[in-house]
């Protein structure tokens, strides 16, 4: 999705407004893969969790916190009763290059939620969390998928979301020059690109390729509705997730 502009001035966004998800477009050019248990008798048993990979703190990384730390990274082995039992966690493979974690389940026994319960507390997979690598593979979203897929034995590198806001104001006829891509059932719009002469590059020019967009001003909701604030508001805040260091300090720009 490649997010232009419109000579039409557009309003501010509303913070903070319940969204009710209208119904997603078919079609959708990349398919969101899930690997939730339906069988209520799965189990799985704990081999073991690994301290933090970056010896960092827990916790999410947020503007006016040490703008140094790395995002904290751990390591968890599940073992799953067979290779085809599904994991339990909802995953979003658009970036390409590493998973999103959207949702982990609950509401049945699965893998992931064994885990959680076992887990030490700065140890448990969340939504929002990054896997970086599944049994040694790295770098290639899909076949980390099938790893978790079709593996009695997973070791999971964990990474949590360094998070931060940035306000974006479009000038009248600015575009918002944005390149973005989503997965159909997912929570966020990933950033594939930035074009210069955009609102985002000169506003936030720290913003770049992977990062994803999880909420606009306040507002969270599946990557249609997003992509309708996006589109329709003049000033607004983007809230950014990202797998990686932290960004530069927030810019100060004119307008």
């Amino acid at each position: 999705t490649v997010l232009g502009g419109s000579d039409i001035a557009a309003p501010p966004c509303a913070p903070s407004r319940p969204l009710s998800p209208p119904p997603l477009p078919t079609g959708s050019r990349l398919m969101f893969w899930c690997c939730c248990a339906d069988s209520p008798g799965e189990k799985a048993a704990i081999v073991s969790t690994h301290q933090s990979l970056t010896g960092e703190a827990d916790g999410l990384a947020r503007d006016g916190q040490d703008a140094s730390a790395p995002p904290p990274s751990f390591v968890a082995v599940i073992m799953k009763s067979a290779a085809e039992t599904p994991v339990g966690i909802h995953i979003d493979l658009s970036d390409g290059r590493v998973l999103h974690i959207c949702g982990v389940r609950a509401n049945a026994p699965t893998p992931a939620m064994s885990y959680n319960a076992i887990a030490e507390q700065d140890q448990r997979l969340h939504a929002g969390d990054y896997i970086t690598a599944v049994n040694g593979i790295r770098g290639n979203a899909a076949s980390m998928a099938e790893a978790l897929k079709s593996n009695p034995r997973l070791e999971i590198e964990v990474r949590r979301p360094t998070m931060f806001v940035r306000e974006i104001r479009r000038l009248r006829g600015e575009r918002m020059g944005l390149d973005l891509n989503y997965s159909e059932k997912g929570t966020s719009l990933v950033v594939t690109g930035v074009p210069r002469g955009g609102a985002v590059h000169r506003c936030a020019p720290d913003i770049v390729p992977g990062d994803r967009i999880v909420s606009v001003s306040g507002n969270f909701g599946n990557p249609v509705q997003l992509l309708e604030l996006l589109k329709s508001c003049e000033e607004m805040s983007l809230e950014i997730s990202r797998c990686g260091g932290p960004p530069s300090p927030s810019p100060h720009i004119p307008v």
